[in-house]
């Protein structure tokens, strides 16, 4: 298990340094300007009077948008759909809460992909040629012959970064606001809603809380 538990830091230490670096060499170039990295941001519901706090990760100016885009940066095993930043609840309480301080209705995610796709690079080993065809041998020519050379084949790591832009209405922002504040409200009222499609996927395993909600067995939780 030692070993194990190893390899898998070793791995996960490798990969994210190919995703820091995927960063700078993909998205970095398209920042024009910084506005803001880490910034608590907060809203009041002005029926009830509570407050809903959060640390929004980026605002920046990037190439293609005439708005500053607040941005949330994630780490994803696979590249996010269109439906997850038009649905996502995270991003339209950002743009709610600081959108009009940088007079912006623009959001997005950048996603960080961590099933790394590998690709070949081929290289000739007598003239460095690399391979750009499904020739078996070297075909670059040299003095008007062919250098018929062995290929040197590696797997090149080639990290991804998703960058999706999307624009947020007030409308949107408003029925969010109204979906908050009767959460806050039902919770004041300890009644609880499920959320029944993570019973058996609450990261990877089952919800602590499944045997209250199923069963009215409460023995294996904590009351803090």
């Amino acid at each position: 298990m030692t070993y194990f538990n190893r390899c898998s830091w070793l791995s996960l230490k490798r990969k994210g340094h190919l995703l820091i670096e995927a960063f700078k060499v993909q998205f970095l170039p398209k920042v024009k300007n910084v506005l803001a990295t880490q910034e608590r941001a907060s809203i009041k519901d002005p029926n009830t009077g509570d407050s809903i706090q959060g640390y929004i990760d980026m605002v920046l100016e990037i190439e293609g948008y005439d708005k500053p885009v607040i941005f949330d940066l994630k780490t994803a095993a696979r590249p996010y759909t269109e439906e997850q930043i038009e649905l996502g609840a995270q991003l339209t309480l950002y743009a709610g809460m600081n959108g009009g301080k940088y007079n912006t209705d623009l959001v997005g995610y950048v996603v960080l992909c961590k099933n790394i796709e590998k690709i070949e690079d081929s290289k000739c080993k007598t003239c460095g040629h690399t391979k750009t065809g499904r020739h078996k041998t070297c075909d670059n020519i040299i003095n008007g012959q062919r250098c018929e050379g062995e290929w040197l084949t590696k797997k090149i790591p080639k990290p991804n970064v998703q960058v999706l832009v999307k624009q947020k209405t007030q409308q949107e922002i408003n029925d969010l606001f109204m979906d908050v504040g009767n959460i806050l409200v039902a919770m004041k009222q300890e009644i609880v809603y499920k959320d029944i499609s993570k019973c058996n996927n609450w990261f990877g395993s089952k919800c602590p809380y499944y045997d209250a909600c199923h069963h009215n067995d409460t023995s294996g939780l904590k009351k803090r």
